[in-house]
């Protein structure tokens, strides 16, 4: 493949991503996905033999993308727990967003306001989180002393 095809691929691919997010996998059309590039719609066949495998490549990008940033964060979160004398605590910001988001589609949420809820009840989740985990290590060692105390 010459460099522009690699070039080209990748237009295909952020265009295929979008189309797929913005309408839905099943919506969205070769034809669409060529369209958004400027190129006719065979010509997308010189760079995928299918719909099935765009699909696949972008969500094979996606998951590079995640797990490259996960990486990252890991390596800040332990620089951190070195240098602080409090524990550290970490959430995946994208389940929270999703776990939101998920919310707001069952209560049928709309409108240009969305994405400040969106942040607000992802917020919640991170805090629902914490506090979760803090009563649970509370009950984890409310039963150790109560087991030494039995003795």
């Amino acid at each position: 493949m010459k460099p522009d095809d690699s070039i080209r691929r990748q237009e295909l691919l952020s265009s295929a991503a979008r189309l797929f997010r913005d309408v839905g996998y099943p919506r969205a059309t070769v034809r669409d996905i060529a369209k958004a590039v400027g190129i006719q719609s065979g010509s997308i066949f010189y760079y995928f033999k299918t719909k099935e495998d765009i699909l696949v490549d972008v969500m094979e990008a996606a998951m590079q993308t995640f797990v490259g940033a996960a990486q990252r964060a890991l390596r800040e979160v332990e620089m951190l727990r070195g240098c602080l004398n409090v524990p550290v605590f970490t959430y995946d910001e994208r389940l929270t967003t999703v776990t939101a988001e998920r919310s707001l589609d069952q209560l049928n949420m709309t409108g240009r306001n969305r994405r400040a809820v969106v942040d607000a009840v992802a917020a919640s989740v991170i805090l629902q989180g914490w506090l979760d985990r803090r009563a649970h290590l509370a009950l984890t060692e409310q039963g150790s002393f109560d087991a030494e105390r039995s003795r």
